[in-house]
């Protein structure tokens, strides 16, 4: 009798159908000259009226099209059997038996209002719900940002902000994007756009030229996935997931155009105490200082006090109200506020469920985590905490901590967390 060493290799059906998954464009098409010779006369012969992003939108969408098309069939003749029926496209067995593609950050079960759930429309259901809940605005008192002494823009940055785009201005955005990042809800990465600029230029061009104008974005452009990326091997409630949103191709070249513009007055309208995301200070710093702060405390008997706030769950609940009324104290142009409201204001958003997205909801709060523009819009709304820190200082109700030639309040600032160091008077 002999014991073998083999393991039990167990063979069940694919894992449960939890709904249709997104249109993904691979790099290894751009080598096919065909695919693309079809997306481009694609492109060019698509005719549709409307507005300018309309029109772009349009004609994203039926580009994308064809290269699914160009796709299944490459499929139907590599997989060399007769699994491909009518119906049954690009999304089933033979695909996976083509590519042998592994789901990572798989959820099998999530617990929700203290219950466990399993069923796949169930736990769609309960990811929806958690995030439409949490991006929900609620109405509390806030305090004034009045009287503050904010720093302000001058009148020429206000024109730069402000100014017509340029093809050369939005070519090196695009060139300055990362081409293979995870893909938005349009299916189509930037390596794409880049490789074939020629012929989506124009359109781009058109889009951007009427956002100027009028502000608006149309809702296919703006809309975003909500990707969940585990904490843990085995995760069980939504605490346990980090979400990073991700937009759309045409959307993040115009967010990265505005970011662009943005970062170069950060210096002007952000205060000394402030590290991230402006100009020549280092983060690290930060955390430097804290200790070397810390280590001093320990030889002095005076009271002092520490707080360490959350700015993860403050990310996703900035009040949009309250960021164009810093902004207005900030001297932003009336034409850049609304810019920054269309971009912040009129996203739909869905939750990626073991790749499936959820139904859509609204944004009526909170700053999308992916958007090159909301690390700079979170630092305006922390001038306006910093400044309340000053003026509490000022007005001796509070005491910062002290260290070299300098006294007063300190915060060392980044995306995911501040420290405040007060010192007993």
């Amino acid at each position: 009798m002999s014991i073998s060493d083999h393991n039990v290799v167990t063979i069940g059906e694919p894992r449960e159908k939890w709904g249709p998954c997104p249109f993904r464009f691979y790099d290894r098409w751009l080598e096919d000259a065909e695919s693309i010779n079809l997306a481009r006369e694609g492109w060019r012969n698509c005719k549709v009226t409307g507005t300018h992003g309309f029109v772009l939108s349009a004609k994203l969408k039926f580009t994308k099209e064809i290269i699914k098309r160009k796709d299944e069939q490459m499929w139907c003749q590599k997989s060399r059997v007769k699994w491909l029926k009518k119906g049954d496209r690009n999304s089933k067995i033979f695909h996976i038996m083509a590519n042998g593609r592994m789901r990572s950050n798989y959820i099998e079960e999530i617990f929700v209002n203290g219950a466990r759930i399993s069923a796949p429309n169930l736990v769609k259901e309960g990811v929806r719900n958690f995030y439409e809940s949490q991006f929900h605005n609620v109405t509390w008192r806030r305090p004034s940002i009045y009287g503050m002494n904010l720093k302000s823009l001058s009148a020429v940055e206000r024109l730069c902000l402000e100014k017509p785009f340029s093809g050369v201005e939005v070519w090196e955005a695009l060139s300055s994007c990362d081409g293979n990042k995870v893909l938005g809800p349009d299916g189509l990465n930037l390596n794409f756009v880049k490789s074939n600029w020629e012929w989506i230029q124009e359109d781009f061009m058109r889009f951007i030229h009427g956002f100027h104008e009028d502000s608006m974005i149309v809702k296919d452009l703006n809309k975003t996935f909500i990707d969940l990326i585990p904490k843990c091997s085995k995760p069980e409630s939504m605490k346990d997931f980090r979400s990073i949103s991700v937009v759309g191709s045409m959307y993040k070249i115009l967010a990265k155009v505005l970011a662009n513009r943005i970062k170069f007055v950060m210096n002007t309208i952000i205060g000394d105490y402030q590290m991230a995301f402006v100009k020549n200070p280092q983060i690290l710093d930060s955390f430097v200082i804290v200790e070397e702060i810390i280590h001093l405390w320990k030889y002095d008997n005076k009271g002092s006090l520490l707080v360490k706030l959350d700015f993860k769950i403050a990310y996703d609940c900035v009040d949009h109200g309250f960021l164009d009324a810093m902004m207005r104290e900030m001297g932003f142009g009336e034409k850049w506020r609304r810019w920054m409201q269309s971009c912040i204001s009129t996203p739909m958003l869905s939750v990626l469920v073991n790749g499936s997205p959820t139904s859509e909801f609204g944004i009526e709060r909170g700053l999308r985590q992916g958007d090159p523009l909301s690390p700079f819009l979170f630092n305006t709304l922390i001038e306006g905490l910093s400044s309340l820190f000053r003026k509490a200082c000022n007005l001796g109700l509070i005491s910062g901590a002290s260290f070299g030639d300098n006294t007063g309040f300190y915060s060392s600032n980044r995306i995911w967390s501040t420290f405040v160091m007060l010192k007993e008077s």
